[in-house]
């Protein structure tokens, strides 16, 4: 048990930080195992901003690495994919196009 009066604060600082971070660490997992189980592409439409959100917000606290959640998005995104049906392409494999207009090539000049 702390015995002075700085120690006796930072214990009550670290259960009131401790608790906030288990609410976060719950609400996310809960949401991954909602997420990786739904099957109908509706509900995951609707779902995937919350679980975006909620994998930000554990990054944002420092609960997982940022790597770590830009996977989870990635594993997420790709299973959403795969339900999807096959005459909707998801919006990261529509081509966007660029056109660009021909500019003319300069002619070196070589000099004497």
């Amino acid at each position: 048990m702390p015995i002075t009066k700085s120690a006796k604060k930072s214990l009550r600082v670290s259960i009131a930080k401790r608790k906030d971070n288990l609410k976060t660490i719950d609400k996310f997992k809960l949401v991954l195992r909602k997420a990786k189980k739904t099957t109908d592409s509706k509900e995951q439409e609707k779902m995937l901003p919350g679980v975006y959100s909620a994998i930000d917000k554990a990054v944002k606290k420092n609960i997982i690495h940022k790597n770590k959640a830009a996977r989870l998005k990635s594993q997420i995104s790709s299973r959403f994919r795969l339900v999807l049906p096959d005459n909707v392409a998801p919006a990261d494999k529509v081509k966007k196009s660029k056109t660009k207009a021909a500019k003319p090539k300069k002619k070196s000049v070589k000099k004497k």
